[in-house]
């Protein structure tokens, strides 16, 4: 591979890195950085509450359909499953958080966010 090859290939890594959405380092509060494994309290704490919170349930685990009722049968259970949109404002992104039994599991940007009336 010629240098010139190797150039391109790099500057196309670091433009896709730079992308919103494409390489996610977590959301920003203040000096923290809020990413998977960080605990919904210390979200909180550290980013304050946030702009919008959905809530749902989620089964994880091995179900099997076993009968023509549709009756699930195996080994698993419910998970708790919230949603935390944060608007930091016109200039900064807005970013959503999924946290699963307290946890954060994901953290995805919005793009950026917009005055509240």
């Amino acid at each position: 591979m010629t240098n010139q090859r190797i150039s391109v290939a790099c500057g196309a890594l670091l433009a896709a890195a730079c992308l919103p959405g494409l390489a996610s380092a977590g959301m920003r509060c203040g000096s923290r950085i809020i990413d998977r494994g960080v605990s919904s309290v210390e979200v909180r704490s550290f980013c304050g509450e946030p702009a919008q919170v959905d809530r749902s349930t989620a089964f994880r685990g091995d179900a099997r359909v076993t009968d023509a009722d549709g009756r699930v049968t195996g080994i698993g259970a419910d998970v708790q499953v919230e949603f935390w949109t944060y608007n930091f404002g016109p200039n900064l992104l807005m970013d959503r958080v999924r946290i699963e039994d307290g946890i954060v599991v994901d953290v995805q940007d919005l793009g950026y966010g917009f005055n509240e009336p």
